[in-house]
């Protein structure tokens, strides 16, 4: 299940996904929505009046970027995860790991983010803390696409190439031309000679 990565759209917008990020950047509209099961979710958008944008996923992150004044009522739920925002919130401690609800300048934008054991960030747009996010996303993407490439190559691998190294290996340990012949299971040495004779000590 591939990322998602939407940039400079405008108008109402859903994404879904299971195991990958989700990154909306430059969005305008009234009504986003994006979830993910494993993947983190970066928003660094516009957050119109009336609008309702809503962000979740299980097992990662949310970043979310708000302009510096931000008119916005938010409601935020997690279970194992923490919540950091850089704006001027009051919560009490035992609500952390809860349901909360608070309101930046007039509310009037909906704003909802749900992650059972990922951060949720608030940040101020163009903030370090969206640049955070985003190297996060790409070295993650990084790792993914080095954990796709090592598992093709045991996908790839046949039986055939694990008895070719054993014999390439033995033969070029020196071992005895005969005895790599019977454990190979060659009809005579000659056999093995032909294959691995390149690789014979001199």
């Amino acid at each position: 299940n591939a990322g998602v990565t939407v940039t400079g759209h405008q108008g109402a917008l859903k994404v879904d996904t299971v195991n990958r990020e989700i990154v909306l950047e430059g969005i305008r509209g009234s009504s986003v929505e994006a979830s993910t099961v494993n993947g983190e979710v970066i928003f660094d958008g516009e957050v119109r009046s009336g609008g309702h944008y809503l962000f979740a996923t299980h097992n990662g992150d949310i970043t979310v970027g708000l302009p510096a004044n931000p008119s916005v009522t938010v409601s935020v739920s997690t279970f194992g995860g923490d919540f950091e925002t850089s704006f001027p919130v009051k919560l009490k401690t035992s609500e952390r790991h809860k349901r909360m609800r608070f309101t930046l300048g007039a509310g009037a934008a909906e704003l909802e983010l749900e992650s059972f054991q990922g951060t949720i960030r608030l940040v101020e747009r163009g903030a370090a803390g969206m640049g955070y996010a985003r190297e996060k996303v790409k070295h993650e993407k990084a790792e993914k696409e080095k954990d796709n490439a090592a598992a093709q190559a045991f996908e790839d691998l046949r039986f055939h190439d694990l008895r070719h190294t054993f014999g390439s290996l033995k033969i070029s340990q020196g071992e005895d031309v005969v005895y790599v012949s019977k454990q190979m299971g060659h009809s005579r040495p000659s056999v093995t000679f032909d294959v691995y004779a390149h690789l014979l000590k001199r």
